[in-house]
């Protein structure tokens, strides 16, 4: 019970109702500028631009594997007997969704 009682428990503040029963204390979150400071929301800043940049790296993975897999496509029967492959393997390849390798 202490816990609740007490002002700040792990970074959430205690909202305890006028009448103090146990049900109704509210456990609300304090902001997170306010737990963690500036340095913290730099970080953050910074986690959330490598997260962007890996998505822009994964769309344009994504659309490289369309690319090839559209002029793999397209070989004739002769260029895929050179490069190993049959028309069932195209085939296979080609109906991959693009996000998996």
């Amino acid at each position: 019970m202490t816990a609740l009682t007490d002002r700040t428990v792990a970074g959430c503040q205690d909202a305890t109702s006028p009448n103090g029963r146990v049900e109704d204390h509210v456990m609300v979150a304090e902001p997170f500028w306010q737990l963690t400071g500036s340095q913290t929301l730099r970080n953050a800043a910074s986690r959330v631009e490598v997260a962007a940049g890996r998505m822009v790296a994964n769309v344009l993975l994504w659309q490289e594997r369309g690319r090839l897999r559209a002029a793999l496509a397209r070989l004739d029967e002769h260029l895929l007997r050179d490069i190993g492959r049959s028309r069932e393997d195209v085939a296979r390849e080609c109906a991959k969704p693009v996000w998996r390798g």
